[in-house]
């Protein structure tokens, strides 16, 4: 595991993505077991098949975000999201979701300390990760990390062809420190 951590900070662009305000999550994770994160995947899903204003087919882009919000006391899981970025050619004119619970918005830019899981992923196994990776960003004095929000990216899985099961988790900075 000495290697994990090796890779600095990485810049996360603006993207333009698709996503439900939030949902909760079902015994700590916002992937396993949740109806609600279903739900709102079949309805993202749903939104690149046509289900849009505009009725326009799109190819969605991997990977797909899962965030969720953790309190930092108890170390749970508060809420998540569930996003899709839209293709580059859309991001401008994107048309708008068919569902009141779907919104079209900017994913903003962020710096981001990024850590490359390979293998089967999971909610629990990216909260381990999180943890280890905080801790060792606390002994390596480095500040301004908002500890409160795992991203984890899959970029494998529902309906995306990547033999090699890759994912991302990340831990970013606080917008405040990065501007």
């Amino acid at each position: 595991t000495a290697n994990m951590f090796s890779n600095p900070f990485h810049d996360k662009t603006e993207v333009t993505a698709v996503y439900p305000a939030r949902y909760e999550p079902v015994d700590n994770s916002c992937l396993e077991g949740s109806k609600a994160m279903v739900e709102y995947y079949e309805e993202l899903y749903n939104y690149f098949k046509g289900v849009n204003t505009m009725g326009l087919l799109m190819e969605r882009t991997v990977p797909i975000r899962i965030i969720g919000q953790i309190d930092p006391d108890t170390e749970k899981v508060v809420h998540c999201h569930l996003m899709f970025f839209i293709p580059d050619m859309y991001s401008v004119n994107a048309p708008a979701p068919l569902s009141v619970g779907i919104f079209v918005g900017h994913n903003w830019e962020k710096r981001c300390y990024v850590v490359a899981i390979h293998g089967n992923y999971s909610w629990k196994r990216a909260m381990k990760i999180h943890k280890v990776l905080n801790s060792f960003l606390i002994r390596k004095k480095v500040t301004g990390v908002s500890v409160t929000e795992l991203i984890l990216d899959i970029y494998s899985g529902y309906g995306v062809p990547n033999s090699k099961k890759y994912s991302e988790l990340l831990l970013c900075m606080k917008v405040d420190e990065f501007y």
